[in-house]
């Protein structure tokens, strides 16, 4: 099945072992063996093999003894210090190759390459006397029992169908299967090898009578044995090899059967995979099983396949049911299922701690109403109604718990296989929130004196002070201008944060209707002209030529929200030289959501911090020596009106301000 020669390595000189690993790996398979017995299971295994033999080794000159009487078909090279008693031993012995240990690269590659031709050569030799063999075999007279005599191999298929106990424990399963093999075929030995889920080997996992050496046989994925089974799928059987065709593959099946002392292999697939196999030796009388036997034997190794086929889906299912319950029990939220009579089929934990239940299993298989009656009945009617039902909050009278629960039918319309409800306790919730409320107004209107206090101090104290020297200073015509002048600004400034924060507090009803974008943002840029002019600003506005579709919404509170902007961005590149403020009309969103309209207002200022980016929006945030910080919240809220969005984006050079509208109001 492979073109590529097993060299098993025998050493326990760690150095060595990767030294010829490194350089050996691309002619051979390379395994290792630093103990007597993995040697003979892998010699047992591999059958004729390149084997180098590590001469320090305490035991090597016994092995090569063993090896030259009991495995004939190895090719060993032998490595050892020049000089040294084992060295000398070996090249006495049937040794193919004797080196030197400290040998350098190219020496070692050559010797390999010899051995490896002469390995080929022997092989061609053996397969050339087997074809002989084989050709008298099919010659010769079946020497078995008559069938009239043969004992029926389908017994074991009632015997095993009890194995169906034992889906939750493998490990029981397989020894049921081995120990019914064994008593109801009345086998002298019967193994099972199945594929190890962490190392991915296919191992012995039971076996009844098997051989000490079977117990260390490792298989791995790629190797010829895997693959044949993997590639042909039937049994293996000593007494019908002659009717395989190529001779490798005759000579790997007769020594797989040899190492295990088997007369059969029953290859066992589950979902499709090679899972393993079952192996089974003669007869306890001693006769072996005829080519006869092995329709039965493909009966009883698909049942053997159903069966363990089955136990990995009951095992996995299972684990997939207590996975699930165990997260189940492990969220807050009470979840509570019934079926379609309204009997409690499953409820967690939690659902125990909500309802204050005093057994946990109690209530299980019990009408719903029984255990709750507003859960009950809410759930009655998800039963019976055709959709989900709206989540409903109450509050417990005996506890004065706040409980929140939602429903939700199990199945299709036509057939409705239950219901399920999650209940959660938000009593600590609200109760928190409540607090949080209660801390954020205290945190608003604490903030809220402050910069009243701050904004409206200044003014008062001009007006008290030209107040307090208008007596003396009543025929100054210089003063009583100073104080017309200032005066008046003074209260207008005052007036103006009594309606920031009367807007801010009361927001204005919207009035829609149909507004031209661009005439829009011109009205509100022209209320900043006397600032530009005195900054040296420039505001521009693109697109300058086409015409863009009307938006609907209340044309004084978009200017203003637009105008506030605008001031923000010229005050913020007010150190920029030359200011210049930009904004762009779209009427497709290439940012944020998928809105109709969108207003870009990008400036060159000295842009916004990271650490105060994300508090823009909240009132009273302002680094500024005058104004209250209502400007910005006011803009998105009433962008928010309106249905749109607001998102403010820091540039390489400045800020960029995104406002989308959408060309219908937002509740038409």
């Amino acid at each position: 099945m492979t073109d590529r020669v097993t060299c098993i390595i025998f050493t326990r000189d760690t150095m060595l072992l990767e030294r010829v690993m490194g350089q050996w790996t691309d002619l051979a398979n390379l395994r290792h063996a630093d103990t007597i017995n993995q040697l003979h299971v892998l010699i047992g295994q591999m059958g004729a093999c390149l084997l180098a033999i590590d001469l320090r080794h305490p035991r090597a000159t016994d092995m090569l003894t063993d090896i030259a009487r009991h495995a004939p078909e190895c090719v060993v090279i032998a490595l050892g210090v020049i000089g040294s008693q084992p060295l000398i031993a070996a090249e006495q012995s049937s040794a193919f190759e004797v080196a030197d240990i400290e040998a350098d690269h190219h020496q070692l590659l050559s010797m390999l390459r010899r051995a490896l031709t002469h390995l080929r050569v022997k092989q061609e030799l053996r397969l050339v006397r087997e074809e002989s063999r084989l050709d008298e075999h099919r010659n010769q007279p079946s020497l078995g029992l008559p069938l009239n005599e043969s004992p029926s191999l389908l017994l074991p298929l009632r015997d095993l169908s009890r194995a169906f106990r034992h889906f939750q424990q493998l490990d029981v399963l397989y020894e049921y299967i081995v120990e019914g093999l064994a008593g109801a075929m009345k086998l002298a030995r019967v193994g099972l090898f199945a594929k190890d889920a962490q190392s991915g080997e296919y191992i012995l996992r039971t076996g009844v009578r098997t051989l000490p050496e079977t117990n260390e046989l490792r298989y791995a994925e790629d190797d010829a044995l895997i693959s044949w089974m993997k590639m042909y799928g039937h049994l293996i059987s000593r007494a019908a090899l002659h009717h395989e065709d190529q001779a490798n593959d005759r000579y790997l099946l007769k020594q797989a059967l040899s190492v295990m002392g088997a007369e059969v292999i029953m290859p066992l697939h589950a979902r499709g995979q090679l899972f393993g196999w079952v192996f089974l030796g003669r007869r306890a009388a001693g006769y072996p099983f005829e080519t006869g036997d092995l329709d039965d034997l493909s009966l009883v190794a698909d049942h053997i396949s159903v069966i363990i086929e089955n136990a990995l889906l009951h095992r996995e299912t299972n684990m997939q049911k207590i996975l699930a319950e165990t997260m189940l029990d492990a969220i807050p939220t009470g979840i509570i299922a019934v079926d379609e009579n309204g009997r409690t089929l499953w409820f967690n934990d939690a659902t125990t701690a909500i309802l204050e239940l005093e057994d946990s299993t109690a209530p299980l298989h019990r009408p719903i109403d029984e255990i709750d009656r507003h859960l009950g009945h809410l759930l009655r009617e998800t039963l019976r109604a055709d959709g989900d039902l709206q989540e409903q909050e109450w509050r417990e009278p005996a506890t004065q718990r706040l409980l929140s629960i939602q429903t939700r039918r199990l199945g299709s319309r036509q057939q409705c296989l239950g219901a399920v409800a999650f209940v959660r306790d938000l009593t600590e919730e609200r109760l928190l929130q409540e607090r949080q409320a209660e801390l954020e107004r205290a945190k608003f209107w604490a903030e809220l004196a402050a910069s009243m206090a701050h904004e409206i101090r200044n003014p008062l104290v001009s007006i008290k002070a030209f107040a307090q020297l208008l007596p003396e200073h009543y025929e100054d015509p210089e003063f009583r201008e100073r104080f017309t002048e200032l005066v008046p600004k003074e209260v207008d400034r005052l007036d103006n944060i009594v309606n920031q924060i009367h807007t801010f507090a009361n927001p204005p009803e919207l009035s829609f209707t149909k507004i031209a974008p661009r005439e829009l943002v011109e009205r509100a840029s022209r209320e900043l002209s006397s600032m530009c002019k005195s900054m040296n600003a420039e505001i521009t506005i693109e697109p300058k030529l086409g015409e863009l579709p009307p938006i609907y919404g209340d044309p004084a509170l978009l200017q203003d929200a637009i105008g506030h902007l605008l001031r923000n961005a010229l005050e913020a590149s007010q150190h920029s030289k030359p200011p210049r403020i930009t904004i762009t009309l779209s009427t497709k969103a290439e940012a944020v959501g998928n809105a109709s309209f969108l207003i870009t207002i990008d400036d060159n200022g000295q842009g916004i911090p990271a650490d105060r980016l994300q508090r823009v929006f909240s009132p009273f945030n302002t680094t500024k020596t005058q104004g209250m910080g209502l400007g910005l919240p006011i803009a998105r809220r009433t962008v928010l009106d309106h249905g749109g969005w607001i998102v403010i984006e820091p540039l390489p050079e400045g800020t960029r301000v995104l406002i989308s509208l959408p060309r219908s109001p937002k509740h038409s």
